[in-house]
């Protein structure tokens, strides 16, 4: 997001530098907003990394209902960022099976760093006037579901 007015002091920030590597059963303190009903209040929770997954790429397993919300370790230095990842093999059955297909995860700071990082080099693409506000209508890449035998 960019402020639509210059702003008079520097915005507060989260130092991703300043990176904790927790273990199993180590504790994390999960920060969000709740949701409109709540007037977007402040929120925290307690949680313990479930799993620490290593491939595709680093990121650790929690119990947490906030996604794109920091996650801090008791030192109060920053873990990274929550996520909600589903399988990519995931069946249609198991698209209503949450604890199957679905996991709240946590990105480390140096990935979501390195993400950070591509979005600033990335030069933008500016939408032609004929998709502006239109749904995209073109037809997947993806490959049709395999048809039963």
């Amino acid at each position: 997001m960019r402020p639509k007015k210059p702003v008079d002091k520097p915005l507060s920030y989260v130092d991703l530098s300043q990176e904790s590597t927790p273990q199993v059963l180590d504790e994390l303190v999960i920060l969000w907003r709740l949701g409109q009903v709540a007037n977007r209040a402040l929120a925290a929770d307690m949680a313990r990394v479930q799993a620490v997954v290593t491939r595709p790429r680093l990121s650790y397993v929690v119990d947490v209902p906030a996604f794109g919300s920091p996650a801090f370790a008791l030192d109060g230095k920053v873990v990274g960022i929550t996520v909600l990842r589903q399988s990519q093999a995931a069946s249609r059955d198991e698209m209503y099976s949450f604890s199957d297909s679905w996991l709240t995860m946590i990105l480390p700071c140096s990935t979501v760093a390195k993400a950070a990082q591509q979005a600033k080099q990335a030069k933008p693409e500016k939408p032609s006037e004929a998709t502006v506000g239109q749904p995209n209508t073109q037809p997947s890449q993806a490959k049709p579901p395999a048809k039963a035998k």
